[in-house]
C-alpha cells in the first residue's frame, strides 16, 4: 500500500530530512514528509511545520504516530534514504521500500533505502 508523502521541499540542491508517520489503525498506511536543509533543519521542525498544516496539537490527535525519520539525498534521477532522527529514532526500510514509489517525491525514478 503507498503511502501519503508531504513535500516541504524548496530546493533538492542539498537534500535534506524526513519523518514517517504511521496510522496507528491502520499500521500499513501513513505519511512520509519530507523537508530540506533550506527550510527545516531539525526532525521536530518537519513535524512542527506538519502539525501546523493539518490543523491539529499532535499527530496522535490524527491518528498518527511518529515512526522514526532519516534523512535524504538525490544522486543523479535516485532518492537515497537514509540514516535517523536524534530525535525520532530510525525509520523501518521495509516499511518505507514497501510503499515508496518512483516518482512520489520528487522526479526521482529509482530509490535507494539504506
Amino acid at each position: 500500500m503507498p503511502v501519503t508523502v508531504c513535500n516541504y521541499v524548496k530546493s533538492a540542491q542539498s537534500g535534506g530530512k524526513f519523518i514517517a508517520l504511521r496510522d496507528q489503525a491502520d499500521p500499513d498506511s501513513g505519511i512520509l514528509v519530507f523537508s530540506d536543509f533550506t527550510r527545516d533543519f531539525q526532525h521536530h521542525d518537519i513535524l512542527m511545520r506538519w502539525q501546523k498544516s493539518r490543523g491539529v496539537a499532535t499527530p496522535q490527535a490524527a491518528g498518527l504516530a511518529v515512526a522514526g525519520g532519516g534523512w535524504w539525498k538525490l544522486e543523479g534521477d535516485m532518492l537515497v534514504i537514509y540514516g535517523q532522527s536524534a530525535a525520532y529514532g530510525r525509520f523501518e526500510p521495509a516499511w518505507i521500500r514497501e510503499r515508496l514509489k518512483p516518482g512520489d517525491f520528487l522526479t526521482e525514478t529509482r530509490i535507494d533505502v539504506r
